[in-house]
Parts: C-alpha cells; structure tokens; sequence
C-alpha cells in the first residue's frame, strides 16, 4: 500500500501595500509612512517622523496613534526598528539558515494590546516561524476554525473573553490537543495561578511579562520545532 501524502496547510499570502498614507499629528501634512524614517527616540516603542516637519508621533494623542496603528500594514507594525529591544540577539543568528523545503509552524498570537502583538509576532516571525494575529480571543477563535494553526500565544486577559477560556475551547476542539497554547500574563504570576491555567484551562506554558524572548524561543523550540 503507498504512503498517503501529507499536505501542509500554508496561510494564504495576501500582497502587502505599497503605500500607506497619513496625517502629521502637528503640520497636518500628509505623507507616505511606509516610506518615512523611524525616529531616534529612546522608547520602548518608536513611532516615524514626518519628512515635512521632521516631528515625530512619540506624543501625539493616543487615539492618533492607536487609529495609525490599527490601520497600518503588517510590514509596517512588525518592523524591527519599530521596537526598542535587541531583537537580533544570537537566539536568532540561524533563523533564516533553514533549508528551502523546511516546513514552518504557524504561530497564532492573539493580543488587544496592538504593541505588545505586533513585538511577538515580530519575534516570533524572525526566529523563521509564520505568524498570524488577532485583537481578542473570539477572532483568535475565528482563526482557528478558518486557518491551519500550529500555536497559540495569547495573552491572559482580554475583553469579550479571557485567555484561558479561549485555551480551553481550543483544547476541547477534536485536534484541539495537537495545538499547543501558551498564556501570557503580567498580574497573575502566582505558582496557583500557573497551576490552574494548566491543570484546568489545558494550557501548557504560561509566559510572565515583561517578557523574557529568550524564554519564549526556548517555548517555541519544544512546543513547535522548525524541521526540514
């Protein structure tokens, strides 16, 4: 009898645009972002400058940046110099090293905080895995149903519904105990706290913030290997 042949299930590439257009938060100019330069600021998250008043957004209202970022391209939101951290550490000195013909997990990250989501996938995405994101559990869960997802990073609580119920309606799904879902949480640090998101919400890592990236490669090493 011949082997079956195993297909791999690839996210759907989507184009990204070529330019992305916006306001400046002080000489009301428009400009091309994608096509302006990052500022120096030391922040933990940089914003760009306007090539017409040299200002950048660092402090511009929220909303502005919140709606910017919101509707700005993935390359955009996950660029590197975005982030104020050493993303290009030696945990990611192979990342692009792996054969052709390597297959790559797909990592789902589901965060409201778009910083925090866009600093993951961005890492996640260097260390060569494929990435895909979401704002909340429910549209995670929508992922999930839609797409071939091989991990869950989500973060802990949520609006609409919180991280562990999400990982637990992702485990009681028929190949729900083949997806492997790690918990992110900056309040709940309490061994009891690690014990129940495992023992009860079938998660099966749970991940402190500030977070420690080394840790997370290390998570995604054992729980989604990148193998030729």
């Amino acid at each position: 009898m011949s082997a079956v042949p195993v297909i791999e299930h690839e996210p759907i590439a989507t184009p990204e645009p070529v330019t992305y257009k916006a306001t400046c938060s002080v000489c009301d100019e428009s400009f091309d972002a994608l096509r302006a330069k990052w500022c120096s600021c030391i922040a933990p998250m940089r914003t760009l400058a306007c090539p017409h008043c040299s200002s950048c957004f660092c402090h511009a209202p929220v909303m502005y940046k919140r709606r910017f970022w919101s509707n700005a391209p993935m390359q955009l939101r996950q660029d590197i110099r975005r982030f104020h951290v050493q993303l290009k550490t030696e945990v990611l000195a192979s990342a692009h090293s792996y054969p052709p013909h390597t297959r790559r997990p797909v990592v789902l990250i589901v965060d409201d905080d778009e910083s925090m989501k866009s600093l993951v996938a961005c890492y996640v995405q260097q260390l060569g895995y494929r990435t895909l994101t979401a704002s909340d559990p429910i549209e995670g869960l929508d992922v999930i149903d839609t797409r071939h997802v091989d991990l869950v990073i989500t973060d802990a609580l949520m609006p609409k519904m919180d991280g562990r119920e999400m990982c637990r309606r992702i485990k009681s799904t028929r190949d729900g105990a083949l997806k492997k879902v790690i918990v992110m949480t900056s309040l709940y640090k309490t061994r009891t706290y690690e014990t129940e998101a495992i023992h009860r919400f079938g998660a099966d890592a749970l991940l402190k913030k500030p977070l420690d990236l080394k840790a997370l490669a290390k998570l995604l090493e054992t729980f989604a290997p990148i193998r030729a």
